[in-house]
């Protein structure tokens, strides 16, 4: 009997819970690999949700400082941290044979994502 997959975070939006979906339907993970998917998907929630603020406020801080946005700031961290997060998961790279990784595939969908959103609000 296959093994239930654990459920993804509460809270995530629609790209983090397909990059759960994805790497898990391709991966078996062991609990600690989990743990780091766990916070990978998070931290893609992260960005995300910081990524909207910027596209509602636009690139400068709205308190009129003359600095960039904090929210720009932070996604810039977070996106350091995710890299790390996916470089500790070690998930390995198709992309050499099969033309493309699962993960790539998923992180080009959650940038896609993005994109299209900030389009929509352009």
């Amino acid at each position: 009997m296959a093994e239930k997959k654990p459920a993804p975070p509460a809270g995530i939006g629609a790209p983090a819970a397909r990059l759960w979906r994805d790497v898990l339907d391709r991966y078996e993970l062991s609990a600690h690999e989990v743990s780091l998917l766990r916070e990978v998907v998070r931290v893609v929630g992260r960005i995300e949700a910081l990524d909207a603020v910027v596209r509602a406020d636009g690139p400068m801080d709205p308190a009129g400082t003359g600095r960039v946005h904090p929210a720009l700031v932070e996604a810039r961290q977070q996106q350091l941290a995710l890299a790390k997060l996916l470089g500790a998961l070690r998930l390995p790279d198709e992309g050499s044979a099969s033309g493309g990784s699962s993960l790539s595939d998923a992180m080009r969908e959650v940038a896609e994502a993005r994109w299209r959103g900030e389009r929509r609000g352009a």
